[in-house]
């Protein structure tokens, strides 16, 4: 069954895919159908904090950012625990703590009025139709529906089946795995960056959300589930434990300069779809935003992937400078040099 034809489809209804819609002209936007896999407001999205980026951007574009999409605290400074070298360091941060599933959704609502047409089922394939046009095979309810379009965007996250089917490398992973626990004696006033090469080769976190405490590690594929070591020192040097109340594991790329890649002749490619996340903290938020609008300013003013290209130079050089933060964040002896830089060093 054919859906329809439209000039733009949108793959991916996530930070990227609202941002793109958000900074879309009406006329284009009227002619866009976009595609999500999950009924809306997703339920299975990764816990995060809003980072400068994110909060100047969301300031500029968006006239209010609402209450309810914010945890408690409302805002959360950071501690970096090195277990490898037994400190830690304190920074000032003022990151937005809010509840992911109410952020995404709101910034859904936001952006997609006025938009063409929406559908909620998985794309199964991309293929080229003729010179002009692409179809997309989509799986709604199982069953199987099409739709063509002139051009493609895809932000569809880490997986991106839009990515595979340009038949470019797929990117590298990890595995996030997080635990909520009931930790109402912990008084949350920042999260915990925490480098411990017992634990993770990448890195681990500790987040506070309202009246739970989310406790999560990067783990490469195939590596074993170390959250039971996090958990224990958590408990003898926070103070932090409590009861388990939801697990979960999700997937998130492993960026890097030579991994960004922007799309292909009517394909473009936005937020981690892209490759588009920082090296060093897996964040990607702000660099979804951004992509999304500067993939709209593209084709506002009627330029194509060139354009969209030159105006992600910045976002891959911030990519490169993290790449570089990260390769001294797995070096416990320099990153004795990084705690120096941001403050006073601290014995555990």
């Amino acid at each position: 069954m054919k859906l329809g034809n439209y000039k733009i489809a949108v793959i991916g209804a996530g930070p990227a895919g609202s941002s793109f819609l958000r900074h879309l002209s009406r006329n284009l936007k009227e002619d866009t159908i976009l595609i999500e896999k999950e009924k809306l407001p997703r339920t299975n999205t990764r816990e995060a904090e809003l980072v400068e980026e994110t909060i100047e951007f969301l300031n500029k574009y968006y006239k209010k950012i609402p209450r309810y999409i914010f945890s408690d605290p409302k805002q959360i400074d950071i501690y970096y625990v090195d277990f490898d070298n037994n400190v830690k360091v304190y920074e000032k941060r003022g990151l937005w703590n809010i509840n992911r599933e109410k952020f995404d959704f709101w910034l859904f609502k936001e952006s997609s009025r006025g938009i063409g047409n929406m559908i909620t089922g998985k794309v199964l394939k991309i293929y080229k139709v003729n010179n002009s046009s692409y179809g997309i095979k989509i799986n709604v309810k199982n069953s199987i529906k099409r739709v063509e379009a002139k051009y493609i965007i895809g932000a569809d996250g880490p997986l991106s089946i839009t990515r595979e089917c340009l038949g470019y490398t797929k990117m590298k992973y990890y595995f996030g795995y997080q635990e909520w626990i009931d930790s109402s004696k912990f008084s949350g006033e920042y999260m915990y960056f925490i480098y411990d090469s017992k634990v993770s080769k990448y890195y681990s976190w500790i987040i506070p959300k309202d009246n739970l405490v989310v406790i999560g590690t990067a783990l490469l594929p195939n590596q074993k589930n170390t959250i039971s070591i996090l958990k224990e020192k958590a408990k003898k040097y926070l103070n932090i434990h409590g009861y388990t109340i939801k697990k979960k594991l999700d997937v998130a790329i492993r960026s890097s300069p030579n991994r960004v890649f922007l799309g292909k002749d009517n394909i473009f490619l936005i937020g981690e779809a892209a490759g588009l996340i920082s090296p060093s903290t897996a964040e990607g938020i702000s660099f979804a935003l951004r992509s999304g609008k500067y993939c709209a300013e593209a084709f506002n003013n009627g330029e194509g992937l060139n354009e969209y290209k030159r105006l992600c130079q910045e976002l891959i050089e911030e990519i490169k400078i993290k790449y570089e933060k990260l390769k001294i964040l797995q070096n416990p002896k320099k990153r004795i040099e990084l705690w120096n830089q941001i403050g006073e060093i601290e014995k555990l």
